[in-house]
């Protein structure tokens, strides 16, 4: 469990947790730097990500693999320990491969910005978001329509030999037909709940809970708006999630919600969502690290992703502060087994129970729900810092 004071973002019932269960073994950040940056890096096996950031490992042996096509691989072991934490690397084109690449005038590309479950129609077939588009020169027709948000269109010219950046982002409307909360269903079953350790408050204890549902994405600002008719958040955009909100807020927020829709929505209880956190009933038999995965730049945005750029070095206030560190578009990161984005980091997460740092060690087996009462409310996941 662990306890705040602070006004920190809620989410109902979606929310985020950090499960560690490697306590004992040593994680080390390894910085990799590489050239072409593109090419892929395998870690034991694993395709990994070291353009976004440091990559962590365990102290010691790691086998090492980089690939790109046209280029020779690296095949080599690492030694991973506190005094060898960088590597670089430069492939090395193979001399015996000629690639031809011709060149087409009448080519060019689109570049197109708009919200990330937004839905894209060019020239009246709907396509997938990407980054880049490539067309002949031509007039497109673009449509750009989202739930609960003004459809947009616009003619866009294409001009060879160059790219044309379109920033599309439809306005919301603010009614509650429009709120659009995505709920997750989640199976029952039995867990280990918190973690090996001394403190009372995380010891390992056994759980068995009910079928629920949990929100798919934190509660975003355009549905607080829809409900309580303001926004609290520092960092402000409709698809960003709320901050900024005591449980207090939340409360009336879900009770403002209930009455509008006739549902019966409610925070989770810790056991809830620490479950869902970890997979629920798709939990895998070895416990990721975090939510979804073991690299937690893949998974979360915090204090090493969610400014300006990728920090590299060990965690500095300054430093991090100076990077515009800040909340990020909710689900645009990897999901974890229930499909639930964002368990880990963006925003600290609300849950219903009481806290006391001796509940683990009398807490009932089935549907555990806190604490009678108490002076703090628990909060779980963590935040862009």
């Amino acid at each position: 469990m662990k306890p705040t004071t602070k006004k920190l973002m809620q989410v109902f019932v979606l929310f985020t947790c950090v499960f560690i269960n490697s306590l004992y073994a040593q994680v080390l950040f390894v910085n990799i730097d590489i050239e072409p940056i593109d090419a892929k890096v395998y870690i034991d096996n694993q395709l990994c990500h070291p353009q976004k950031g440091p990559v962590e490992l365990t102290k010691g042996k790691h086998n090492l693999r980089i690939k790109k096509s046209g280029y020779q691989a690296i095949d080599e072991e690492i030694k991973v320990n506190k005094k060898s934490v960088y590597f670089n690397y430069r492939l090395i084109k193979n001399q015996d491969e000629i690639v031809i690449q011709e060149v087409d005038n009448s080519i060019g590309f689109l570049k197109i910005m708009i919200p990330a479950n937004a839905n894209l129609i060019i020239n009246d077939s709907n396509v997938s978001i990407k980054k880049v588009f490539k067309f002949e020169k031509q007039t497109l027709d673009v449509l750009v329509w989202d739930t609960g948000a003004d459809t947009l269109s616009q003619k866009i010219e294409i001009i060879p030999n160059d790219t044309v950046v379109v920033h599309m982002y439809p306005n919301r409307i603010f009614n509650i037909e429009n709120i659009n909360i995505e709920m997750i269903p989640v199976n029952g079953g039995a867990f280990m709940m918190g973690r090996e350790g001394n403190k009372e408050d995380a010891r390992l204890h056994s759980v068995e809970l009910d079928d629920f549902l949990i929100g798919k994405y934190e509660v975003m600002q355009y549905q607080w708006e829809i409900v309580m008719g303001n926004n609290p958040s520092q960092v402000k955009g409709d698809s960003l999630p709320v901050e900024n909100v005591s449980w207090e807020d939340v409360h009336e927020f879900i009770k403002r919600l209930n009455e509008a829709t006739n549902g019966s929505y409610r925070l989770p209880t810790e056991a809830e969502w620490e479950y869902a956190c970890r997979g629920g009933h798709k939990m895998r038999l070895e416990s990721s690290k975090y939510s979804g995965g073991n690299q937690l730049i893949d998974l979360a945005w915090y204090w090493r992703n969610s400014g300006d750029s990728v920090l590299r070095v060990r965690y500095d206030n300054e430093l991090v502060k100076n990077n515009n560190c800040r909340t990020r578009l909710a689900g645009q990161l990897q999901a974890n087994e229930l499909d639930l984005f964002d368990m880990n980091g963006n925003v600290w997460e609300w849950c219903s129970d009481w806290y006391t740092k001796d509940y683990y060690l009398e807490s009932p087996l089935n549907n555990p729900k806190g604490p009678d009462q108490g002076k703090l409310k628990v909060c779980r996941g963590g935040g862009y810092t």
